[in-house]
């Protein structure tokens, strides 16, 4: 019997739970629908737009088009600009490389001297 009482107890007790909870859930939609309607209220009604305004609108599309348009330029002169100073440095790393295979006991000299030699021998060869 007790058992039962206590079971009873907790299903009386949850079910009112439940009810406030849903009470709780409808006054939040209530007021958040109030709140709502008033915003809408306060939001003035637009009017058709006027020819004038209509053209001023085009106009500023059209200005911002025309930006656009400009900035894709300058990427693409920069995006190029950054393509040909690549290019550069490569070739001038090719010239620099045909050097070497092209005077290899004189690259090979030079890397194997001191530093204080190799200036040495340049000035002594300026001199002669």
């Amino acid at each position: 019997m007790d058992n039962f009482e206590d079971r009873l107890k907790r299903i009386i007790t949850s079910v009112l739970n439940e009810d406030q909870q849903q009470r709780q859930q409808q006054q939040l939609q209530q007021q958040q629908q109030i709140q709502l309607q008033q915003r809408q209220s306060q939001i003035p009604h637009h009017q058709p737009a006027q020819p004038q305004q209509l053209h001023h609108l085009q106009q500023i599309q059209q200005q911002q088009q025309q930006q656009q348009i400009m900035l894709q330029q300058q990427q693409q002169a920069q995006q190029q600009q950054a393509q040909q100073q690549q290019l550069l440095l490569h070739q001038q790393q090719l010239l620099q490389q045909q050097q070497q295979q092209q005077h290899p006991m004189l690259h090979q000299q030079q890397q194997m001297m001191p530093p204080a030699t190799s200036s040495y021998l340049t000035a002594s060869s300026a001199s002669r």
